[in-house]
């Protein structure tokens, strides 16, 4: 893949700033559309979900260290998935 060595060093970058080892782009996009898709029938609990929300947070961080080109990419792979969040979802407007 064009792009392997860019994620490559955008991992490295995250993992300094705190993530853990074990998200990747692949890993957190499948993550991502699966929890899309399994919203309405999520069983586990609130902590497991935030949990699987940072699949999302990954992917925003990825893009936001991104080049142009990659950016793009990973928006596309992840709008679908956005989409069904979205529609499957109601956005919390309260303030905490």
């Amino acid at each position: 893949m064009a792009d392997e060595s860019e994620i490559q060093r955008i991992a490295a970058v995250l993992r300094e700033s705190g993530w853990a080892h074990h998200p990747s782009l692949d890993r957190e996009t499948r993550l991502w559309a699966q929890l899309s898709a399994e919203v309405n029938n999520y069983t586990a609990t609130v902590d497991d979900y935030t949990n699987d929300l940072c699949s999302r947070d990954y992917l925003a961080e990825v893009a936001s260290l991104a080049s142009d080109g990659l950016r793009g990419r990973i928006e596309h792979q992840v709008a679908a998935a956005d989409e069904t969040f979205r529609a499957s979802t109601v956005e919390n407007t309260t303030s905490a």
